[in-house]
């Protein structure tokens, strides 16, 4: 029994030694990533693919060649330079009776980042779009008119400086018609780019101007000569002028703060009406219509009203009537008003803002305002048309 136990004691510590000795697999980053990259070829489902096959070079490290499926039937092929840079990329169609066919091919540059050649095709093999690089600084791009032959529907032209940025930026561009007719032109200028609208004839219906902190919108009649809209951007605010046939300014309308928040509204009526009104309003939503806060009417540059609504009713709750003919400046009757509509109050100040007469109605009252409010001063005044915004603002404080 001794000899037994000793026997298997002896047994162990061989055992014991021989596990020390033998060289363990260490489960580091480098040897997992060595024993996955073993392969020839690898075949892998990343996030928002089908399907993708990666064939390695002989190091069996740098990629060769790759195939992708993506989800909406097409499939794209990637050849790499010796280096494992990608050099050029073909896309064939879904198929189509068991046959694809090419829809892009591409040649990539020596960084495998831009494009020496990219032509777009039609399943019928037509030419839908090429760009090519001319050189390392300059790109230009034609887009056709599909089921034309090649007719060229525009033309773009893009410019990079290397020495500070590999991003292109666009530096000019035609658009054309089926008819060949100009439609478009897109030119860079200092600080920002003009674009041009035509219409028949090559008559202009539309300038754009962006340019460093400043914008601005021109729309013509069909003269192509009269404007007929002008609007401004800056970090002021929005200014847009409405013209009639014969050049004459209809209305001004002044945006003060961003658009689609609650702006303050100044809107100059017609010379021979020279009304202005300014006001701040909460835009209309998708759930809710617009709804006027206040409104200042002016005549002759000075201050004859205000209506003041409940924000969260929409409902008027304070007129103020100026008496003299200097607005702010001069005297006024403040008229409060009750949800009813009747009066709840009435103050009388004198041109110092002194109060020199008030009257308070009992809520069975039914006094009504004996200020007569032209239903035009409280129109909102909106636009179909609100330029976008491209200038960062600065609203001044009102």
């Amino acid at each position: 029994m001794k000899r037994m136990l000793l026997w298997i004691a002896l047994f162990a510590c061989v055992a014991a030694a021989a596990f020390v000795c033998v060289p363990q697999p260490s489960l580091t980053a480098q040897s997992f990533k060595t024993w996955q990259l073993n392969f020839d070829n690898k075949i892998r489902v990343p996030k928002g693919e089908e399907f993708r096959q990666v064939e390695l070079q002989a190091d069996r490290i740098t990629k060769k060649f790759a195939s992708v499926d993506l989800p909406d039937g097409t499939n794209q092929n990637f050849w790499f330079s010796p280096n494992g840079i990608l050099s050029e990329a073909k896309t064939f169609s879904k198929p189509v009776d068991g046959t694809r066919v090419l829809i892009r091919h591409a040649l990539f540059d020596a960084t495998g980042a831009d494009y020496l050649s990219d032509v777009e095709y039609s399943l019928q093999g037509e030419v839908l779009r090429r760009t090519t690089m001319v050189t390392p600084e300059l790109s230009h791009r034609w887009t056709y008119h599909p089921g034309t032959d090649g007719l060229l529907k525009k033309f773009e032209s893009f410019d990079r400086n290397l020495s500070k940025t590999t991003k292109w930026s666009k530096i000019l561009s035609d658009e054309f018609g089926a008819d060949m007719a100009l439609v478009e032109t897109f030119r860079r200028i200092k600080d920002g780019f003009e674009r041009i609208k035509y219409g028949p004839d090559r008559r202009v219906t539309a300038r754009h101007v962006h340019q460093q902190r400043m914008y601005k919108e021109f729309w013509y009649y069909p003269d192509g000569v009269k404007s007929r809209v002008f609007v401004e951007q800056n970090s002021d605010g929005t200014t847009i002028k409405l013209f009639d046939a014969d050049g004459k300014m209809e209305e001004e309308h002044q945006v003060f703060g961003a658009i689609g928040t609650s702006p303050w509204y100044s809107v100059l009526g017609k010379e021979t009406s020279p009304t202005h009104l300014e006001q701040r309003w909460m835009p209309a939503t998708a759930d809710k219509s617009a709804m006027l806060f206040h409104t200042t009417a002016y005549v002759n540059g000075a201050a004859i009203f205000k209506a003041e609504f409940d924000e969260k009713t929409g409902k008027l709750k304070q007129v103020t009537q100026y008496l003299d003919g200097n607005g702010f400046k001069g005297a006024d009757y403040i008229f409060h008003v009750r949800e009813d509509g009747f009066l709840a109050k009435r103050v009388h100040r004198d041109p110092r803002g002194t109060v020199i007469g008030e009257i308070v109605y009992a809520p069975t009252d039914k006094v009504a305002l004996p200020v007569v409010l032209n239903p035009t001063w409280l129109k909102i005044h909106q636009f179909d048309y609100l330029p976008p915004q491209v200038v960062e603002y600065a609203p001044s404080e009102r």
